[in-house]
């Protein structure tokens, strides 16, 4: 039911893994895309199946930054990663897998050990857009349907920059609250749970019940329900207390709002757990 593989985010961090802390790609020429507010730093990430390429370069003054994803082909993700101290990316790259094996002790080193900050998709003709606020540190970038990787190295002391947005989306520990959404606009989406989450929106069929829903995820949700449509975006993962504004232009209609998470308890994806909502996009 998902636009992606929930185990695509393993492919992203063997890139860390090979790559380790001397991941470098070419810094692009030309101004970024995409309006922002004027205390708002705009960065382009032109993304392809070996490079990421910023057209900031890699060194950063800290606060609020609006990521423009762009794509030449295929399609990839944007995910900003930043590993703590003494957590190497060849421990990340074996944790993430068992992780989504369903191994309890690695979900658990990987909450511990990494801060997502967030990201958004892109396809050609179709750029993500989506504003962090970023405190000085070092983090990676990675393509969670990919193996290509890039970093920034962020300075100074970070002020955040309020963003408009037209709604909002609260991750909780196993639900969602939501205010009105648009199709076309920005969304405003705060993790307040203990541990990571993401917002994958699934368009579906407007007649699609809740009921329908939980049988599918009951038989244990596999392939593409009767249900379900083409259309469909996402956040990158937040970890707890982490929050981005995430711009979405989707057809109106109903979505599946679902978290494919695993939990530090059981190792099941989050929405297996009853993580879900059926939402209307206007």
């Amino acid at each position: 039911m998902s636009r992606r593989h929930i185990v695509v985010v393993a492919s992203a961090a063997a890139a860390l893994a090979v790559a380790g802390s001397s991941v470098a790609a070419g810094a692009a020429t030309g101004p970024a895309t995409g309006a922002a507010g004027p205390h708002v730093r705009t960065i382009t990430a032109r993304m392809s199946k070996q490079h990421i390429r910023l057209s900031s370069g890699h060194d950063i003054k800290a606060g609020t930054v609006q990521f423009t994803v762009t794509a030449a082909s295929g399609q990839h993700e944007l995910q900003i990663v930043r590993l703590h101290h003494g957590y190497s990316p060849q421990q990340f790259g074996s944790d993430i897998n068992k992780a989504f094996s369903g191994t309890v002790s690695a979900v658990r080193r990987v909450d511990h050990n990494v801060t997502f900050r967030g990201g958004a998709p892109a396809m050609p003709g179709q750029p993500g857009v989506f504003t962090v606020t970023l405190a000085a540190g070092h983090y990676f970038l990675v393509d969670a349907e990919g193996r290509a990787a890039s970093y920034l190295d962020v300075h100074g002391t970070a002020h955040r920059t309020a963003v408009a947005h037209h709604g909002y989306i609260t991750a909780e520990t196993y639900g969602f609250a939501n205010s009105r959404l648009p199709a076309s606009g920005d969304i405003f989406v705060n993790n307040v749970s203990d541990q990571p989450h993401v917002v994958e929106m699934q368009h579906v069929k407007d007649s699609t019940t809740r009921a329908q829903v939980a049988r599918f995820i009951k038989s244990g949700a596999h392939g593409n329900p009767s249900f379900a449509l083409p259309e469909g975006t996402g956040t990158g993962i937040l970890s707890p207390y982490q929050h981005e504004v995430f711009r979405v232009h989707v057809p109106a209609g109903k979505y599946v709002v679902l978290c494919y998470w695993p939990d530090d308890e059981t190792g099941m994806p989050h929405f297996m757990m009853g993580m879900w909502e059926l939402v209307t996009l206007h």
